[in-house]
């Protein structure tokens, strides 16, 4: 193999080329001359992309078809780019080993003639070149490829031609320059790094989100542990200043912890004289059979209603005390210790003090310790004013989730807490003013109003919730028309509402807690929220990095007693899920691109032992089953029925208990048919504003709304009237409200920039 001589501006080259410089004119060829050589290009990063979709589909979106299919892809794409051409190549050789030579090339001025006898390639009809390190190719007008290895060159003419190569073929290829490949790859490798963190930032976020979790509590623990080496102080006598009286009430019967040791402890220690009254009867509607627990706000209310001279009195402070279990229909709590309300009352339940309630040996001492805690913090808050604490040595500290919680708790008010006194209390989240209307005649009872939140949990049968939401003047109608009790229970909730005109399940303003659905931004999707069926919302905020759905985690951190408190939002092909800190998962329908709110709704929940609430849906969002198969058997089960306008006619379970609805013209709910054959009837005005609920004919509640659609006067069936005034800001909002009842008290409510409110009541006026 060589050169030989021939005339001046001529080189003849013989050449036979080996294996490895053929593999590699092939692959320059793919990469740079082919017609696929941007596919050819691109096949690494493409696999490389679909090795990160499948590994994400499998390990986070839990999608084990697409994980599979993604990665499978992958590796089919990694295999033809880096193994399977090199074999159908070195096939090809095998089967026509000429095309490694021997070859007798002339170079010319001109262009290249093959030698012998074949046509002249010029360098006009090169359609593309490409040089690497050891060869030069050149792409001839028929896609043909010539391969010319640098060795072959006189060494003494290597420098020439090779110069005049990239002349005469200058602006139809390029050279690989090893500099250039450098600053080519560091430059690819960077837009990828750049787009990965884009698409997969809060993928990285939720893998490493643990570890500097563990690192950020490990520095709250010692930063705890320093500031709570000091002794923490019990404030003196002098620096508690009560108001009012104290009047302890047993509640059913006479209640042991209320004793003589423990007015003489409370005497002893702060100087104050507890009173204890007669005990409160306990009327069938302070009782939900279904939970076998006592309702606490409808024990204060009995309290009310024993005693309405202490009802009237904003001095008096009422504590009432059980040995019942019981629970707070305001909050999705399965038990409360305590509860307290308007400022005044306050309830606590000795029934889960009690060793005996865990199965344990029975220890008075116990009891007694615990319920003095839960009445102390109680005077504390209503007779003292002072403010709950965080800190965990003092009587007044407010994360009490269980018996434990209340041994470690201390016993005292503390100096600091004294420091932190205010005339109001501030509570979370909106003011409501709440009547509850019975149907059951062994409940049948002269309705009133009382002043609550508004996360008012309707889950007993037969009750009518009508609420005031203060904040905005507006009226909700709530009503349980099905509940099963069951691991995951079937509970199915109407809710009316007004300043709403859209028309829903229940036709304008009106819908039910099955049809609760998440909104949200899109790009860079940095919050989302779960619009509730009274038309609250429950906010989440973007918790990792990133700018994709895909990958978003959205936190909720209000510290409240919603059961979406500290709950977290993702997605979860081809949907969202929604996991609160209970273990449930709520399962939701892609929002994007729908016509009604309905298709992106509720489609199951699931508890953590796999039992399963499932909520299947027509092409329109209705809700055409509720089946639950947790637990029960046979499985709880809702059927429904809609009318052309997707309005829910009539729902029955397996038990053949029916509803059924009926609209007006005007596509407004105006008549329910329970169960038992009872007729609640609606009426509007022409604002579509809720002016009447009656039962059976008999008004039960009538309502007036100013010009902007805001309730300002209520009544009863008996003549008792409610009347709202709304003092405003200068963009319209409401910053405060007055309750006033006709029976001889009124509420002062301020409400907060944000879901805070405080409440006052005041004698009448």
């Amino acid at each position: 193999m060589g050169p030989f001589s021939v005339p001046q501006g001529t080189v003849i080259l013989t050449y036979t080329l080996v294996e490895k410089e053929y593999l590699d004119a092939q692959r320059a060829f793919k990469a740079h001359l082919a017609r696929g050589r941007l596919l050819f290009r691109m096949v690494l990063p493409i696999a490389f992309g679909a090795a990160l979709a499948g590994a994400y589909s499998f390990f986070v979106v839990d999608n084990l078809g697409w994980g599979i299919g993604l990665c499978l892809a992958s590796a089919y794409l990694l295999a033809s780019r880096m193994f399977w051409w090199q074999r159908r190549v070195r096939r090809a050789l095998k089967e026509n080993p000429e095309r490694l030579g021997p070859f007798e090339l002339e170079l010319t001025q001109e262009g290249i003639k093959v030698s012998p006898g074949a046509s002249e390639l010029s360098w006009p009809v090169v359609l593309r070149y490409y040089e690497t390190r050891d060869l030069f190719l050149l792409l001839g007008p028929a896609r043909e490829l010539c391969i010319l290895p640098k060795r072959a060159f006189p060494m003494g003419d290597m420098l020439q031609w090779t110069e005049r190569l990239r002349a005469e073929l200058r602006g139809k290829g390029r050279r690989n320059n090893p500099d250039a490949l450098l600053l080519k790859l560091t430059a690819t490798w960077a837009v990828g790094a750049f787009f990965v963190m884009v698409l997969f930032a809060g993928s990285i976020h939720n893998f490493l989100g643990p570890t500097f979790r563990r690192a950020a509590a490990r520095t709250r623990t010692a930063a705890g542990s320093v500031s709570n080496s000091q002794p923490a102080r019990p404030a003196p006598i002098n620096e508690l200043n009560g108001r009012g009286t104290v009047y302890l009430v047993p509640l059913g019967k006479p209640q042991s912890i209320l004793s003589t040791a423990l007015l003489s402890y409370y005497r002893k220690k702060y100087g104050l004289e507890l009173r204890v009254l007669a005990p409160v009867p306990l009327p069938a509607w302070t009782k939900d059979e279904i939970r076998h627990q006592l309702i606490a706000e409808e024990l204060v209310e009995a309290i009310k209603r024993t005693y309405p001279q202490f009802a009237i009195d904003p001095d008096a402070i009422l504590v009432g005390v059980t040995d019942e279990d019981m629970y707070i229909s305001e909050m999705n709590w399965s038990y409360a210790f305590s509860w307290r309300q308007e400022e005044r009352f306050a309830i606590v339940s000795t029934a889960r003090l009690d060793p005996v309630f865990d199965k344990e040996p029975a220890n008075p001492r116990i009891v007694e310790e615990r319920g003095r805690k839960m009445l102390t913090k109680d005077i504390g808050l209503l007779y003292y004013r002072l403010q709950p604490s965080y800190d965990y040595s003092s009587v007044l500290y407010g994360s009490i989730d269980d018996v434990e919680d209340l041994d470690d708790m201390g016993e005292d008010f503390l100096t600091s807490d004294t420091q932190v006194r205010a005339e109001r209390r501030l509570q979370d989240g909106d003011p409501c003013f709440t009547i509850r209307h019975f149907y059951v005649p062994d409940k049948t009872r002269t309705d009133s109003g009382i002043l609550t939140g508004c996360s008012g949990e309707a889950k007993q049968l037969n009750l009518e919730i009508m609420e005031v939401d203060l904040r905005y003047g507006l009226f909700l109608d709530r009503r349980t028309e099905f509940y099963t009790p069951d691991r995951i229970p079937l509970q199915f909730t109407r809710v009316l509402r007004t300043q709403d005109s859209r028309s829903r399940a229940f036709g304008i303003g009106g819908t039910h807690n099955l049809n609760i659905f998440p909104v949200g931004d899109r790009w860079p999707f940095t919050w989302m929220d779960v619009i509730m069926a009274d038309g609250g919302r429950v906010h989440y905020k973007r918790s990792n990095w990133g700018f994709g759905y895909w990958d978003a985690t959205y936190s909720e951190s209000d510290s409240g007693s919603s059961e979406f408190s500290g709950s977290t939002v993702s997605w979860n092909w081809p949907g969202w899920k929604l996991a609160e800190l209970g273990g449930r998962t709520y399962y939701f329908a892609d929002g994007g691109h729908l016509q009604r709110p309905e298709q992106s709704a509720l489609l199951a929940i699931e508890d953590r032992q796999g039992n399963r609430l499932d909520l299947p849906r027509d092409s329109a969002g209705n809700l055409i089953r509720a089946h639950s198969s947790g637990g029960r058997e046979p499985d709880s089960e809702l059927d429904f029925e809609y009318d052309e306008k997707n309005r829910i006619t009539h729902a029955w379970d397996r038990n053949s208990h029916h509803v059924d609805y009926s609209y007006d013209p005007t596509g407004r709910l105006v008549r329910v048919k329970d169960v038992d054959g009872q007729v609640t009837d609606y009426s509007y005005d022409a604002k579509n504003r809720m002016i009447a609920v009656m039962q059976d004919g008999k008004l039960i509640l009538s309502n007036e709304y100013d010009a902007r659609d805001r309730v300002i006067r209520q009544t009863l069936s008996d003549g008792r009237a409610y009347t709202f005034k709304y003092s405003l800001d200068h963009a319209g909002r409401v910053v405060a409200a007055d309750v006033r009842d006709s029976a001889g008290l009124t509420w002062k409510i301020s409400m907060s920039g944000g879901a805070q409110y405080t409440m006052e009541p005041v004698r009448g006026r």
